[in-house]
């Protein structure tokens, strides 16, 4: 499984992502790519790719860089034009609390909660049971 990160700036070493992570489990394979400002982690296993999403809450600051984290979607890397890489980094330096307030807003605007508090959620990660299949390690 995979942990896809945004928000990298160029001055955040491979490295540092490396230290972060493999608290979680052990890393099959880490891509960083700055130009794009991301990264995809590649656990081993799909427990620690659990493991890092639920410490992570969709969020992490690593050297003072604040980045996002998701569930990976494999696609090529550098194919994103300047204005996606633009909002990524964006997306990923809005505060939590600001991110929170928007979400609140929306919630008055429209929607129910009962009165109950929402409790941070992690999403489910993408494809139960199948491997991610990359074209690379297919042999052709």
């Amino acid at each position: 499984m995979s942990m896809f990160v945004t928000g990298i700036e160029d001055d955040l070493p491979e490295y540092k992502l490396r230290d972060f992570f493999k608290v979680h489990g052990k890393i099959k394979s880490l891509v960083c790519s700055h130009m794009s400002h991301c990264a995809f982690i590649n656990y081993e296993t799909r427990d620690a790719a659990e493991k890092a999403a639920a410490a992570c809450q969709g969020r992490a600051v690593i050297a003072g860089c604040p980045l996002r984290v998701r569930w990976g979607q494999p696609k090529a890397i550098g194919t994103m034009d300047k204005d996606q890489r633009t909002q990524m980094l964006r997306d990923a330096r809005i505060p939590r609390e600001q991110e929170e307030s928007r979400h609140q807003h929306s919630l008055e605007a429209g929607g129910d909660t009962g009165g109950q508090p929402s409790a941070p959620v992690v999403a489910a990660p993408p494809g139960g049971d199948d491997a991610p299949n990359y074209a690379s390690l297919s042999g052709d």
